[in-house]
């Protein structure tokens, strides 16, 4: 990420990264889930009880999510999205676009961003914004990392709330999960999410 303009700040384990996390503002942190001292759950949870931090956007890097338990899913529901080891690019970049509101062009292969205007104000500071700034977006963003863990079952149970918000991407959720095409639902709240993307 450095070669195309990012400012990187790397931690050695759980609790440094939460020092710095307190310590100064991220538009984004990427947190292992397996860390030692403090795992990705126990630093997600920490960063989501400090009122002062609690919006930062922070995605969990993990080898196995489709293999964790019920007690894991609950927790990682707390993490803004999930990027599966080995990490790929293109999926990285693709998942970083919209909490921090740039569009990419690319050139040469290499991507180069750009800021999306939001609204008449351009910004690239998530993590100074509410992370939920409408409840469409709040229900779409869970739904996906349901989604993103293969949770079918607490996708189903959420669909009515969808269907309350948006009728048509309930319906489309609702047909994908009967055949369980988790790719497609993925898509489909992706590019709901991409719609309408968070303020």
């Amino acid at each position: 990420m450095e070669p195309i303009g990012f400012d990187l700040d790397v931690a050695e384990n759980g609790h440094e990264a939460l020092r710095l996390i307190q310590k100064n503002t991220y538009d984004l942190v990427l947190s292992d889930v397996i860390m030692p001292f403090m795992s990705g759950y126990e630093l997600v949870e920490a960063v989501r009880a400090d009122p002062k931090i609690a919006m930062t956007p922070i995605f969990a890097i993990s080898a196995s999510l489709m293999q964790v338990s019920a007690m894991e899913k609950k927790r990682m529901r707390q993490f803004d999205n999930f990027i599966a080891k080995p990490v790929n690019a293109k999926e990285l970049f693709d998942a970083i676009r919209i909490p921090l509101h740039i569009d990419w062009l690319y050139s040469n292969s290499e991507p180069i961003r750009q800021v999306r205007s939001i609204g008449d104000e351009a910004t690239s500071n998530g993590a100074d914004s509410d992370r939920y700034s409408d409840p469409t977006q709040k229900l779409q963003q869970d739904l996906l990392i349901l989604a993103r863990l293969g949770d079918v079952k607490a996708l189903l149970e959420q669909l009515p709330k969808l269907n309350d918000l948006n009728t048509i991407a309930a319906k489309k959720v609702k047909a994908y999960l009967k055949n369980y095409k988790m790719e497609q639902v993925i898509t489909e709240l992706e590019s709901s999410l991409e719609k309408n993307p968070r303020a």
